[in-house]
């Protein structure tokens, strides 16, 4: 990822910090894992009951994404800075790729949620001018 300072980071959420989760209904699926080091959250809303993509690879329409780099938490909060596709996903695993650009620093995110970690914060005005990765979760 490149940050608007023009810093390059490769952001690694390891396998076994903090677990991670995925839940899904027949109208959303939430995933999050990571930490405040490093983490990753994807909620794909399929708007109505049964409108989950069911083949892949699919390009999601309304995906949010926020990832946490460097105990700074950046969002998408308008839905339109990052292109998620699931490129697998079933009762025991989802997989997908993602591409961003331009997404917002938060003050806080939901990682920093009962973390006594403490990190130097990111210049306010500090942005993710693009991002591309890929994610591999197991229930």
């Amino acid at each position: 990822m490149t940050l608007s300072d023009g810093t390059e980071k490769c952001v690694v959420v390891e396998s076994d910090s903090s677990g991670g989760d995925f839940d899904s209904t027949d109208k959303e699926i939430d995933i999050r894992f990571g930490d405040t080091s490093a983490g990753l959250l994807i909620t794909i809303d399929g708007e109505k009951e049964g409108n989950l993509p069911t083949e892949v690879p699919q390009q999601v329409d309304d995906a949010f994404m926020g990832m946490q780099v460097d105990g700074g938490y950046f969002a998408d909060s308008m839905h339109s800075g990052c292109e998620v596709t699931l490129t697998g996903l079933d009762d025991e695993m989802i997989a997908g790729e993602f591409t961003c650009t331009d997404v917002t620093l938060f003050e806080d995110g939901p990682f920093s949620l009962g973390s006594e970690t403490t990190t130097t914060p990111l210049p306010e005005d500090t942005t993710i001018t693009e991002a591309k990765g890929w994610f591999v979760l197991r229930a």
